[in-house]
């Protein structure tokens, strides 16, 4: 199913509202001294942290909020990453200094306009020459479906020919790095044995653990 597209001066106020939220949340995030961060993560309440988060997660309210976004995702596209999300925000920004980029050969486009309506994230790769567009996140459909043969590429720093394929596997790759390189630097453990986690399960601390219930 195509996804409707909202009227411009809308879109771009969605996208707006997002950056300000990702804005609103890094600057709070700034604001925390490294310390006290650091402090947090040892507090008993870390423990369940994220236990809790999935148990407010399945409350009627929240299922109510999924399936409305669901639906409003079936009709206008992303919605969440698009308008609300913080991350969606900061990836945006980080996705305009990539070297990897859709690039399109002028002088074989047929004009046909296959690359932007396939596009699900209404980008105009019909008109670029090279696609540097907040919200391209590499799908590669528009390659895919272009009838010409090395219209549309993707490339790093504009040289590299990069296929479909293999920009998926580079970008589950630098997120695999990025997690081996914590682990290795000894950021992505829990100092929390996993005995003592199932006690904390099982015991019934839940509630008695997390402030107000939360």
């Amino acid at each position: 199913m195509r996804n409707l597209r909202v009227p411009r001066w809308l879109d771009y106020a969605g996208r707006a509202f997002r950056y300000l939220i990702t804005a609103a949340v890094f600057l709070f995030i700034a604001a925390v001294p490294l310390a006290q961060a650091l402090e947090f993560r040892e507090l008993p309440y870390m423990w369940v942290a994220d236990i809790k988060i999935l148990q407010s997660l399945s409350s009627p309210t929240m299922l109510l909020l999924f399936a409305l976004a669901f639906v409003l995702s079936m009709l206008f596209g992303a919605v969440w990453c698009r308008w609300l999300c913080p991350l969606g925000g900061l990836y945006s920004l980080f996705g305009l200094a990539s070297p990897c980029a859709v690039t399109r050969d002028a002088s074989t486009c047929i004009d046909c306009g296959a690359c932007s309506e396939k596009c699900h994230a209404f980008v105009d790769v019909r008109h670029a020459g090279t696609v540097r567009d907040t919200e391209c996140d590499g799908c590669m459909d528009c390659v895919r479906v272009c009838p010409v043969q090395g219209c549309l590429e993707g490339r790093a720093f504009g040289a590299v020919r990069i296929s479909p394929w293999a920009w998926a596997v580079l970008v589950v790759g630098t997120w695999l790095g990025i997690y081996l390189i914590a682990r290795l630097a000894g950021q992505w453990d829990t100092t929390i044995p996993d005995e003592v986690f199932r006690q904390v399960i099982n015991s019934g601390i839940l509630e008695q653990q997390t402030p107000g219930g939360l």
